[in-house]
């Protein structure tokens, strides 16, 4: 279930229809409510939904990045000790193959 979850979240909205994005938010307001995350999401929604119009090939391939970078991070963000340093750099190396993995997503995606 919880793939089928990610994808909602992260990829669903990436083809810029507002019933899209607006499934999009409410899968993450339910998987992530209450965490600190709940409100990056929110930002990274809001974004979207005001440049929505915008469908330039440079703002997808941004687009594609920033939902990238969020995937991977919203896999390790509840676990780390953000007052540690050395704790945050084990983090982005940790979060990298889910970037990545959300990268290939993302191309496959918008291949289908």
């Amino acid at each position: 279930m919880a793939p089928v979850l990610e994808e909602l979240i992260f990829r669903n909205h990436l083809k810029l229809k507002p019933v899209n994005l607006i499934l999009s938010v409410l899968i993450m307001l339910f998987v992530y409510w209450g965490d600190g995350f709940t409100f990056v999401m929110l930002g990274y929604f809001a974004l979207v939904w005001l440049v929505k119009n915008n469908k330039g090939p440079k703002f997808k391939l941004i687009l594609i990045y920033l939902s990238s970078i969020l995937f991977g991070f919203g896999h390790y963000y509840q676990i780390i000790d953000w007052s540690n340093m050395e704790t945050l750099s084990m983090f982005f190396l940790r979060s990298f193959p889910h970037v990545f993995a959300g990268l290939i997503y993302a191309y496959l995606y918008f291949r289908s």
